[in-house]
């Protein structure tokens, strides 16, 4: 919270600087409004969104590992590494 309250009073020194386009103006006063709309969102859900990130960090971590691995990557890919017949094992 304490980058979107300085990007907040960033686009309010746009929107209020004199030396500021018409244009400038209304982009911040757009990115105002959704980020006031976000913010209760941001702020109700904010251990839940910690997890969905940390989740996604640990698949990304999985990834690697298999990409990095050729036997986890066949396994992954549910492909077999030898041919079937190949190793008689039981």
């Amino acid at each position: 919270m304490a980058g979107s309250n300085e990007v907040t009073r960033k686009l309010w020194d746009i929107v209020q600087n004199d030396n500021s386009t018409i244009e400038e103006k209304t982009n911040a006063l757009s990115q105002l409004t959704q980020s006031y709309n976000s913010r209760p969102q941001t702020l109700t859900s904010g251990p839940e969104s910690y997890l969905n990130l940390k989740k996604g960090l640990s698949k990304i971590d999985l990834q690697r590992l298999v990409d990095s691995e050729p036997f986890l990557k066949a396994q992954v890919e549910q492909r077999k590494l030898f041919p079937k017949g190949l190793f008689n094992f039981k």
